[in-house]
């Protein structure tokens, strides 16, 4: 494990991006919400947060309008009968959530997370205020900002892959073979 983590250090030490990558390495395999308190007392600021199997085109998000409130990164771009498997948001036309759902059985919004969400430098107090903040993962987290309204969905229109399966990483590979 070790290696690895080592190897991706190597690799992105020798790319030159226009930001300051720091690395947090777990001793043990934590939650979301645990993992985040660890990073924010680190960060001390907003994070911007981004599951390691997401394929994302075009390679780059906007920006959040504001650094004060907390932004989901959604899509209505997925395979419909795979909407279970995601977190569902519900939106206003406003982009507002209005719902969270981390894989619902009965989804009511139309939007799915794509595993990248913004948060704000206050952070660390929402996860410091949690109950059982052990068992809570970062839908959880993020729901602490919508019970404030301060919770709102950034579409993307463009493709994205989740890449949790060996199927969807040869989809992800096709796609992007053909783009270029």
């Amino acid at each position: 494990r070790t290696n690895k983590i080592n190897d991706i250090q190597t690799v992105l030490a020798d790319e030159h991006f226009d930001l300051s990558i720091h690395f947090l390495v777990e001793e043990e395999v934590l939650n979301h919400a645990t993992a985040l308190e660890h990073v924010a007392r680190q960060v001390q600021g907003p994070i911007l947060v981004s599951h390691g199997d997401i394929f994302i085109t075009p390679p780059h998000l906007d920006l959040p309008p504001d650094e004060d409130n907390c932004y989901i990164y959604v899509s209505s771009y997925y395979k419909p009968e795979r909407i279970s498997r995601y977190g569902v948001v519900e939106l206003t036309d406003d982009r507002r959530v209005v719902s969270f759902e981390e894989k619902p059985p009965h989804p009511k919004g139309k939007f799915v997370h794509m595993g990248v969400t913004f948060f704000p430098g206050d952070i660390g107090d929402k996860i410091a205020n949690l109950e059982n903040k052990t068992e809570k993962n970062m839908v959880d987290v993020a729901n602490e900002y919508l019970k404030e309204g301060r919770l709102f969905g950034l579409v993307h229109s463009q493709p994205w892959f989740n890449m949790g399966t060996p199927e969807e990483v040869l989809e992800a590979a096709i796609f992007r073979r053909n783009q270029v």
